[in-house]
């Protein structure tokens, strides 16, 4: 079952409809909440992050390719880092206590993130695209 908050009459279908993809994609969406009931309101973000998947896996890969030369282990930690920070905004310490490392492990992964993505840290939109992509392969690996 999906709850969802009371709509107009003219807004009912479109309703319905994100409630219906909402109850097909609740197990990838949030895994971890098994036994909770979606609440469609709480949802739109992610049902809009996995509305288009081959769109999303195209902006991933344009936006992380930086990341295609390393091993896997490699990237993975780098895009850990690189999601935690975009996550808090830069907070080297929030992301040290969230990947349970050192802040300084932290910051020599940065210094490895700027080597690779350059300016684009800097810019708005480059980040906003980055979080995305980081989200959706994070949500597709779950």
């Amino acid at each position: 079952a999906v709850l969802g908050a009371d709509v107009d009459v003219q807004l009912a279908e479109l309703r319905h409809l994100l409630a219906v993809l909402l109850a097909q994609q609740v197990d990838r969406l949030a895994p971890d909440d098994a036994g909770d009931r979606p609440v469609l309101g709480e949802q739109l973000g992610a049902l809009a992050l996995h509305a288009d998947p081959a769109l999303v896996r195209e902006l991933g890969d344009v936006r992380l390719a930086p990341l295609v030369e390393l091993t896997p282990a490699a990237a993975a930690r780098l895009q850990a880092t690189l999601l935690s920070w975009l996550r808090h905004q830069g907070g080297v310490a929030a992301v040290a206590a969230e990947l349970h490392v050192h802040p300084q492990t932290v910051r020599y992964r940065l210094e490895r993130l700027r080597e690779r993505f350059g300016s684009a840290l800097d810019d708005p939109d480059a980040r906003f695209e980055l979080e995305l992509a980081l989200r959706a392969r994070t949500a597709q690996a779950r």
